[in-house]
């Protein structure tokens, strides 16, 4: 099981990787809304970021077995128990750049570890 304080470093780490890349965009709303803001608002360079990154030769392969599987689903979840707001922000930000939520998710974990 994870640790809110991994959980908030893994935030951490993605909102570092996005930062240096990104520009400060902000948006109205609740947790999704703004997600979904920021999201349209950057949706060039997340899909930049997303093309750029090794989580498709490395981490995807992995995730396709039934260990990755599982693995990936405890995170998930175990995100989604400790820290909703913002597994929502990531939720409105794959809709706002029309990308997969699972392929940004999966990105936040890669950079975590």
């Amino acid at each position: 099981m994870f640790s809110i304080r991994t959980l908030h470093v893994c935030f951490l780490v993605l909102c570092g990787v996005f930062a240096a890349a990104f520009p400060v965009y902000s948006g109205t709303g609740n947790y999704f809304e703004v997600g979904q803001s920021i999201g349209a608002q950057a949706a060039a360079q997340i899909r930049q970021r997303l093309a750029r990154s090794d989580v498709n030769k490395t981490i995807k392969p992995f995730l396709a077995t039934s260990t990755g599987k599982f693995l990936f689903n405890n995170f998930h979840r175990a995100a989604a128990d400790r820290v909703p707001h913002l597994v929502e922000e990531l939720r409105g930000m794959a809709s706002g750049s029309e990308q997969s939520f699972d392929d940004i998710f999966i990105q936040l974990k890669a950079k975590a570890f």
